[in-house]
């Protein structure tokens, strides 16, 4: 499940750093973005009694409680780092794993 986040009152990103980061235009977000309040819920409705574990936590987190902030309500999931369920061997399994799949899928990526 994938969303565009634009919110013109409260935004996550300061101008052109959606692109910079994510390679995603500002025009994009603005014709094909949705509310805050609308993604937050359906991401809500989605992960609802579910742990959501990430690789990217430290910026994952703050970037949901930037979006449920900017949605005025609560998000229905726990989130915890991958690290906590997962050795060190099978973390580095799980990167080596995860980048061969985006390398597969994204061919083009600029971080490739």
């Amino acid at each position: 499940m994938s969303y565009y986040f634009s919110n013109k009152a409260k935004t996550i990103l300061t101008r052109g750093e959606a692109e910079q980061v994510h390679h995603i235009n500002r025009d994009i977000l603005q014709t094909r973005g949705k509310p805050a309040r609308q993604v937050a819920t359906e991401v809500n409705e989605f992960l609802q009694g579910e742990i959501v574990y990430s690789d990217g936590w430290v910026v994952d987190k703050p970037w949901l409680i930037e979006l449920y902030t900017a949605a005025g309500i609560g998000h229905s999931f726990p989130i915890s780092a991958l690290e906590y369920i997962l050795t060190e061997p099978q973390m580095a399994l799980w990167h080596e794993t995860k980048n061969r799949v985006i390398k597969l899928k994204f061919p083009n990526n600029y971080l490739w």
